[in-house]
């Protein structure tokens, strides 16, 4: 991971007219769906069942399409997202002058993700899964001339196929077992399926699903393709795709295959907290905006992970009160995850645009230059940390609490595996901190470190109706998460598949009902601004009442006049903690001299070169791409070119499907 980061917009030239014509009809057309996924997502949510079936749209079984409250949740939040990223589409692609394929794809991209948790059969499902793969794909390779770009698009399309080929077969082995083939409303047909063969298909299911959500150990298409598809399609997938993987994790591995052992929510507890912690480590060290809000992505969908666990372990320990609040926690988690991200990358895109960089130590000054764009960030950036009042504190205060009251068991695993998570959670909330003061600190306030920054320009009036948009949503959340109740608890009774009162009740204050943990965030953000007021407001009078203005000479340890050079990048920022995490971040430095005499005691020049990588980049997949490349060769050894060989290889084959679909 280089710390230089290539411009990820276009020239800026003026498009022709047919081209804004088609950027035009992309962002209203994305518009009007998000729109119309909002109006039908909330149907769902309250009680209103769709249900659609064409038996000859799609080939051998029709296309199904049909609804609950889980259903609802999930489109909900991938039309609030389309509504904002569609908006910023038209201003985007005119400055970036994308190719019309890039137009196009955008609203059928978001058609797709509403479609996904639709699907009422296993066929339908997997059929828009692999069709919302491929539109993205495409939409990754916009950018394809240029090299990260192109390769970020096979590791995208790589991890994808991979993913799909895990679901594709739990699913084929599933809709087999299943009387009805539903995929909603038709887990009670999956009852008898022997124990290792559901364990198997949970496996295998599970890590399909959590790839798309960017999991450990298939994470790596994710801070490859973020930084390199084009802003809009970057929040799209960052906000609403990787939710999709999220949903299949909870529609099939926590819904579909019933009861389930206690092992099956520690590992999907260490999964999350293990990808939440290394992702927020990443995002710590990284200098490019896009990947760090990339890897950012990735660390909260470890937590939502994490909180789904939780939920998993006391589900099945019969402690359905506090499995209530981790499943509250990871609901709302999504919810603020989804709009501040979104936010985030909104933000970001315009700063980039402006700026000419995504190279955070190439930025600086942005809030004096474009205060729009570094103000929504910096709500987005505090969103990200999990403090109060941001849109990420109430999913994490949830998921913390349903943690520390877990009650203790018999089980030795389980009573180190809680507070193992909660001091995982803490480091990652923690190094969360200290990213997005990074991203902040270094990138919008300071001194510009370029050219481009120093000249960078206010916010076009179009994307700074966006943002605020986005913002306001961000701040509604984070102060109020009372508006969305009902849609917490429409989804919680989907998931259980039965109606309870609930263990969370979230009013102007959420109670914690049974355990007696209580708290209102807009009594808590309204006394932290009172409070960051009255002190900058002390602390101003006190400076000017005792201040006395010096005229000196400043001494800048022996040159003139101190430069933007000599300000905290984010490298130097981030090097504390990055050496020692080194075993984990992979930093690759080297210095370069030059001298101007032949006894290189004269230093003419110096250069400095650093990267960080993928421990699983790097070590992981070079090992199994090794034993994949042996199997093949053995594989090629029955290639004899004898046909009665080939006679016996279709006949196992015919035998093997005759067991599977018995």
């Amino acid at each position: 991971m280089s710390n230089q980061a290539p411009l990820a917009v276009g020239t800026g030239m003026t498009p022709r007219s047919d081209d804004r014509l088609w950027y035009l009809t992309s962002s209203v057309l994305t518009v009007l769906i998000g729109v119309f996924g909002v109006a039908i997502s909330l149907r769902m949510i309250f009680g209103s069942k769709i249900s659609l079936s064409i038996s000859s749209l799609l080939p051998l079984v029709g296309l199904h399409l049909s609804s609950d409250g889980l259903s609802g949740l999930f489109d909900l939040i991938t039309s609030i997202v389309a509504i904002t990223a569609g908006i910023y589409v038209y201003p985007y692609l005119a400055h970036s002058r994308s190719p019309r394929t890039t137009a196009a794809f955008i609203p059928l991209f978001v058609m797709t993700m509403l479609l996904v948790p639709m699907a009422s059969s296993y066929y339908d499902f997997l059929f828009f899964w692999e069709a919302m793969a491929l539109v993205s794909a495409v939409l990754v390779l916009a950018n394809h001339t240029k090299t990260e770009a192109l390769k970020a698009g096979m590791w995208y399309i790589f991890m994808s196929q991979v993913g799909f080929a895990m679901i594709l077969g739990s699913l084929a082995y599933l809709s087999a077992h299943s009387p009805t083939g539903l995929l909603i409303g038709g887990s009670g047909a999956l009852k008898g399926i022997p124990t290792l063969t559901k364990n198997i298909i949970f496996v295998f299911s599970f890590f399909g699903f959590a790839s798309k959500s960017g999991q450990l150990p298939l994470h790596s298409w994710l801070p490859k393709a973020h930084p390199e598809a084009p802003t809009p399609v970057s929040a799209l997938m960052s906000a609403a795709m990787v939710n999709l993987g999220i949903y299949g994790i909870i529609r099939v591995d926590i819904k579909g295959l019933g009861p389930a052992p206690i092992w099956w929510g520690v590992l999907i507890i260490t999964i999350g907290a293990t990808t939440a912690v290394y992702s927020a480590l990443h995002s710590l060290v990284s200098s490019d905006i896009k990947r760090l809000l990339a890897w950012s992505t990735g660390e909260n969908m470890g937590i939502v992970i994490c909180a789904l666990g939780t939920f998993e372990v006391l589900k099945s320990a019969h402690n359905l009160n506090i499995a209530q609040v981790a499943l509250a926690g990871a609901i709302l988690q999504l919810m603020g995850h989804s709009l501040f991200k979104s936010l985030g990358f909104i933000s970001a895109g315009s700063v980039i645009a402006s700026a000419g960089t995504r190279s955070l130590d190439s930025m600086g000054g942005i809030i004096h230059r474009n205060p729009i764009s570094a103000v929504g960030f910096s709500i987005a950036a505090l969103g990200a940390t999990g403090l109060p009042l941001g849109a990420g504190f109430v999913g994490e205060w949830l998921l913390l609490q349903s943690l520390i009251h877990t009650l203790p068991t018999r089980s030795t695993v389980l009573n180190v595996l809680m507070p193992s998570a909660v001091g995982l959670l803490a480091l990652t909330f923690g190094l969360a901190v200290a990213a997005m003061t990074k991203a902040f600190g270094v990138g919008m306030l300071s001194r510009p470190r370029s050219r481009g920054a120093a000249e960078s320009a206010e916010t076009p009036p179009w994307e700074a109706f966006t943002i605020s948009i986005a913002t306001l949503l961000c701040i509604g959340f984070s102060f109020n998460p009372a508006f969305v109740s009902k849609i917490v608890r429409s989804a919680s009774q989907a998931t259980l598949g039965v109606r309870t009162k609930g263990s969370v009740s979230i009013l102007s204050h959420i109670t914690l009902r049974g355990v007696g943990g209580s708290i209102s965030p807009l009594n808590l953000g309204l006394s932290v601004v009172i409070g960051a007021i009255l002190f900058a407001s002390i602390t101003e009078w006190r400076i000017r009442k005792k201040s006395r203005q010096l005229d000196v000479p400043l001494w800048a340890c022996g040159s003139s006049q101190p430069s933007s050079k000599m300000q905290y990048n984010a490298v130097a920022f981030a090097q504390p903690l990055e050496r020692i995490f080194n075993l984990v971040v992979a930093t690759q430095e080297s210095l370069g001299t030059e001298h101007a005499d032949s006894d290189m005691l004269i230093l003419q020049s110096a250069s400095y070169e650093r990267s960080n990588s993928d421990i699983f980049e790097t070590r992981f997949f070079p090992v199994v791409a090794r034993a994949m490349s042996n199997l093949s060769r053995l594989v090629q050894k029955g290639h004899s070119g004898k046909i009665r060989n080939y006679l016996i290889y279709g006949a196992i084959g015919f035998i093997i499907v005759l067991v599977v679909a018995r």
